[in-house]
């Protein structure tokens, strides 16, 4: 009684997102991507809140050391501002997908609004991804993810859902992809996956597919989703 929680991450839930990029699509539903996010979060044990983004300004994510951005679509530009300047000043996002690249009314936009804090620039979407494609770790790179995946008997990170491709500016690229061809033998590509970049104190690292929603739906998933 009248212990406060231990706020480590946030994971921004949008009811922008849901309205507007969702529509009327339930395969753009942002429910599996939360629920990825949070069960990954808690096998790793680790603390986790929503964080609304009626919520979503400074104030609120400096409590903070870590947000995540589950393919959160669509950022107002305040809230741009506010999650730039807490990772300005030291914070860390985990960013998936097309965060950032739609408009308040579920338009496209040109590039994601948080592209100079990705470190990367927006290309276009990979719709036809070839079964038994999947993404391929640099250095050891999502180790931990693996190691969840495994009592579920995922062999590997199967790439199942399409992915953004982009262009780095700046930062570090920790995983591409590997992808079958049409002879089914799989191709090593310098197709950025997970990407980190430095921003003023603090990091960012995006991933280019919506990991948090393959990570729910499993293996099973429809390619064209």
């Amino acid at each position: 009684q009248g212990a406060s929680p231990i706020l480590y991450a946030a994971i921004v839930y949008s009811e922008a997102v849901k309205t507007y990029y969702r529509r009327d699509d339930p395969a753009k539903s942002p429910l599996p991507s939360l629920q990825g996010a949070f069960e990954i979060m808690q096998r790793l044990h680790m603390p986790v809140e929503f964080l609304g983004d009626m919520d979503l300004d400074l104030e609120n994510l400096k409590k903070f050391a870590v947000v995540i951005l589950p393919n959160t679509a669509i950022l107002t530009q305040p809230q741009v501002t506010a999650i730039r300047q807490y990772v300005k000043e030291g914070g860390s996002i985990l960013s998936t997908y097309v965060t950032s690249l739609y408009d308040e009314l579920g338009e496209r936009k040109a590039d994601f609004d948080l592209s100079d804090l990705f470190g990367l620039k927006y290309v276009g979407i990979n719709a036809n991804v070839p079964p038994g494609s999947c993404i391929a770790p640099r250095g050891g790179f999502l180790a931990d993810l693996q190691a969840l995946l495994a009592p579920l008997q995922y062999k590997s990170l199967h790439l199942i859902v399409p992915f953004v491709t982009r262009e780095p500016t700046t930062g570090t690229t920790k995983a591409v992809y590997t992808l079958m061809t049409d002879f089914q033998k799989p191709q090593s590509s310098n197709i950025p996956a997970v990407h980190y970049n430095n921003f003023g104190k603090g990091k960012s690292a995006y991933i280019s597919a919506d990991l948090f929603k393959l990570y729910t739906l499993g293996p099973e998933t429809n390619p064209n989703q």
